[in-house]
């Protein structure tokens, strides 16, 4: 069984909100830019001209990033790099919840994958008990949650044996 998912999915209102943020920041970015002078140039073109990338870099990562699935193999790829884990290291997976309040596991049924308050991320996971407090290490791979996505990765990871994490 293989296919190919998108890692983002823009009319999610999460990733709407988090590309509108870092729109703001680039239009900052940009006028600081125009406003600077030669009495303040050496801190302020740094720093605006790194704020002025903020919405490029986010946009190009939310458009490139896709996962995919092969019969050996998971694979994701994104503007930054590629992660990739063989199936027979997959040992954990399950959905991920985030917010400003922490990280938590949650029950696949009982989330809303348009929320715009809390990120809901299907993760795949080479460690044996999914650790919530490093949840970006190497040996992860999250997809923004939706239902139909889910019930394939449920299937494809049928075969690598690996235990759910509720």
């Amino acid at each position: 069984m293989t296919f190919e998912v998108k890692a983002f999915v823009l009319k999610n209102p999460t990733v709407i909100l988090r590309l509108i943020i870092t729109f703001a920041f680039t239009a900052m970015g940009t006028f600081l830019l125009t406003k600077s002078t030669f009495d303040n140039f050496a801190y302020s073109i740094p720093i605006s001209a790194s704020m002025t990338l903020a919405f490029p870099l986010t946009l190009a990562y939310t458009l490139t990033s896709k996962v995919k699935f092969d019969e050996d193999s998971v694979v994701k790829f994104s503007f930054f790099g590629t992660t990739k884990l063989k199936m027979e290291k997959i040992k954990t997976y399950g959905v991920l919840g985030q917010s400003k309040s922490g990280n938590w596991l949650a029950n696949p049924d009982n989330t809303n994958e348009n929320d715009l308050v809390d990120s809901y991320y299907i993760f795949i996971s080479e460690s044996d008990k999914f650790d919530l407090d490093s949840t970006t290490p190497k040996n992860n791979i999250k997809i923004q949650f939706r239902k139909d996505v889910y019930e394939n990765v449920k299937e494809w990871i049928k075969k690598a044996s690996a235990q759910q994490c509720v």
